[in-house]
């Protein structure tokens, strides 16, 4: 996306990106917040790329939760974002035993 314009295409990278999602179905993410959860639902809406639903899994701490799913999309008392995406894991980055990962699909 940030090259969009420059080197690539933009008409090819936004559809690339709303085909794709900027977090696709299934990937791990560590909120603002510090908890960490799985991708469970894409946007609500095609302007808020960037605002999933997310399955959480882990509190501030790193301390297992009640699995919990929340929008991205939700707003504090002052109008912003509760949530939002620091980072993206890869696979080799994050444990993940299988059945875990099954019975968040």
């Amino acid at each position: 996306m940030d090259h969009g314009g420059s080197e690539f295409d933009p008409l090819v990278v936004k559809t690339l990106v709303h085909a794709l999602g900027l977090y696709p179905v299934g990937c791990r993410v560590r909120l603002n917040t510090g908890e960490v959860g799985t991708v469970l639902e894409p946007p609500e809406h095609p302007r808020f790329l960037d605002r999933p639903k997310v399955n959480l899994q882990l509190d501030a701490k790193g301390d297992p939760v009640e699995e919990e799913l929340v929008s991205l999309m939700e707003k504090d008392d002052d109008g912003g974002f509760k949530r939002s995406i620091l980072k993206l894991y890869q696979l080799d980055e994050i444990e993940l035993q299988l059945e875990e990962y099954l019975a968040v699909i």
